[in-house]
């Protein structure tokens, strides 16, 4: 069969479809939540829109069919802010919801460790990232999960039961070692306890910018990079870029990487060297050797870096130091 008028997707500006929150995109979302099932995996029932039932105005009031709890559903066509996250709470205490969706363009690093904690304290709340996505004339939503509950349809038998242990075994001597030179581990999901990677903060992680390290038993690379996302992203990284010839010569050499995520979402400055395989789990050596490696590119990193961060937040009049 023969196959014609293949379009292309193309990721769009949100406000390129709903201009304003409360004008377009509520009253959108209020009609349509169905669209928001397939993330949460569960049905959604519409009781209001901007209820008042309780103190403040909630976007959309809604209950879960199955259990019958309240869900307060809270949007904000920006990235995630502390007002907005105040809202949420505050709405949701007034009127004893069980379940709590706050929707973004993306989420700063402590609004995610935020949501994290109060997940792993028994509240079920969910961030969701809203993008939008053009094909030919027409237009389509995308919301992604980026914190929620543990899910229950996941297969605990698809994990290995020796992964948080090994990865809390190897990051924890190591997150010591770097705290001694000065760069300290951010918490939340990004603990490393039982994830394969750890964030660390640079001084402006409330903007998007922070230093990571990664690492996987798969014989997969692992990495130590600058990770910078959020809506200066690509202010800060064409700055540093400016300095490019400089930076990598104090960080000696140019094996730096730089690049970015394909939809310009993220964008990263990082080094990588071979990985490790499960056979080396229980290999001390091989551990401490790539222990020593992440120490010494993370730091001197940070050092190559962070004088020339430093400048280009302050040439932004954040007002951040």
């Amino acid at each position: 069969m023969e196959i014609r008028n293949l379009g292309t997707l193309e990721e769009v500006r949100v406000r390129q479809i709903w201009p304003t929150e409360d004008q377009d995109f509520t009253p959108w979302l209020a009609k349509n939540l169905h669209a928001l099932e397939p993330t949460l995996k569960f049905q959604l029932e519409f009781i209001r829109r901007e209820d008042t039932s309780g103190p403040g105005r909630v976007d959309i009031l809604a209950r879960e069919v199955k259990s019958g709890r309240l869900v307060v559903i809270e949007n904000q066509l920006e990235w995630s802010d502390n007002d907005h996250f105040a809202r949420l709470m505050g709405y949701t205490a007034s009127r004893g919801a069980g379940i709590l969706v706050w929707i973004t363009t993306g989420f700063y690093q402590w609004h995610q460790d935020i949501l994290d904690w109060l997940n792993s304290a028994g509240v079920e709340v969910f961030g969701i990232k809203v993008s939008a996505y053009r094909i030919g004339g027409n237009y389509a939503p995308w919301f992604e999960k980026v914190v929620g509950p543990k899910d229950p349809g996941d297969d605990p038998a698809s994990v290995p039961v020796r992964v948080p242990n090994i990865y809390g075994r190897f990051y924890r001597p190591l997150t010591e070692r770097l705290r001694s030179a000065g760069l300290f581990a951010m918490g939340g999901r990004q603990s490393g306890w039982t994830g394969s990677y750890r964030r660390f903060r640079s001084g402006f992680e409330q903007i998007g910018v922070t230093y990571a390290l990664g690492l996987d038993f798969d014989r997969k690379p692992c990495w130590a990079q600058l990770h910078i996302e959020g809506d200066y992203r690509q202010a800060i990284y064409d700055g540093l870029a400016a300095y490019r010839e400089e930076l990598e010569a104090e960080f000696g050499g140019s094996n730096l990487k730089w690049g970015s995520h394909e939809s310009a979402r993220e964008y990263w400055i990082w080094v990588e060297t071979d990985g490790l395989a499960w056979e080396d789990e229980q290999n001390e050596p091989r551990l401490e050797e790539k222990r020593a490696w992440m120490f010494d590119n993370l730091v001197a990193l940070r050092d190559a870096v962070q004088p020339r961060l430093s400048q280009v937040v302050e040439g932004l009049g954040l007002g951040i130091h």
